[in-house]
């Protein structure tokens, strides 16, 4: 959504050390800024992520990826969807996963068992022990992220 993205790169303009009035104001430029800044993110938690692949150790690091690309995905969803299909999606999604606990926990263990697949896939190193909690964290911060949109949908 323009407005977020116009946010975002307000943000790097005022970290860049712009003031706003150089001819900068329209939203379409802020949007676009907060674009590349986006980007500029997403680079910074993939290159996170493979860091603390590598020197983080246990199940420590499920627990922080699934923070990390939940705020990431949350992010992206809420600045790149248009509110009303923001709201229909993630409000169905909650909506169905409130009277159907049992259908939205076997979704996500259906979830888990394709990651540990995926996972023994890759590594030869033996059986990967995968925590189920984790995928919670991950889908609850991107419900978290997409609230804003319920916002501004009544403001507009």
């Amino acid at each position: 959504m323009a407005p977020f993205r116009a946010r975002l790169g307000k943000l790097l303009q005022n970290i860049t050390g712009g003031s706003g009035e150089t001819g900068l104001a329209s939203g379409d430029q802020l949007a676009h800024k907060g674009d590349i800044f986006f980007i500029a993110i997403l680079i910074l938690v993939v290159l996170g992520s493979i860091a603390l692949l590598i020197w983080v150790p246990g199940t420590v690091v499920q627990y922080v990826l699934a923070a990390l690309w939940g705020l990431t995905v949350g992010g992206a969803l809420l600045l790149y969807l248009p509110a009303k299909l923001l709201i229909t999606v993630i409000g169905g999604l909650l909506g169905v996963g409130a009277s159907d606990l049992a259908g939205l926990a076997q979704v996500v263990e259906k979830m888990s068992t394709t990651v540990v697949a995926i996972a023994k896939t890759i590594s030869s190193t033996g059986p990967v022990q995968f925590q189920q909690q984790a995928i919670w964290l991950f889908l609850a911060l991107v419900a978290l992220c997409c609230l804003p949109a319920y916002r501004t949908e009544k403001s507009a």
